[in-house]
């Protein structure tokens, strides 16, 4: 069963892979981000990591770039 990732809660955990497509990058980038600590944040249950999807929307916010018609607004 496919899940359309953006209508999952905020809640919800995802592990690397489900992370990356969230984001639409790769799941090494996101681990490169990871070990470099400038990725979004993210939780360590023993050897597993997962992303809250609140804090990939979160990341993603702080890393948008407004565009030269919304600074003029």
């Amino acid at each position: 069963m496919v899940t359309n990732l953006h209508t999952l809660p905020k809640s919800a955990l995802l592990g690397g892979r489900q992370a990356a497509a969230y984001l639409g990058c790769s799941a090494q980038w996101l681990a490169v981000l990871r070990m470099r600590h400038a990725g979004p944040a993210y939780i360590k249950h023993g050897a597993w990591i997962r992303y809250r999807v609140a804090d990939l929307d979160s990341w993603t916010d702080l890393h948008r770039v407004a565009t030269g018609k919304e600074n003029a607004a």
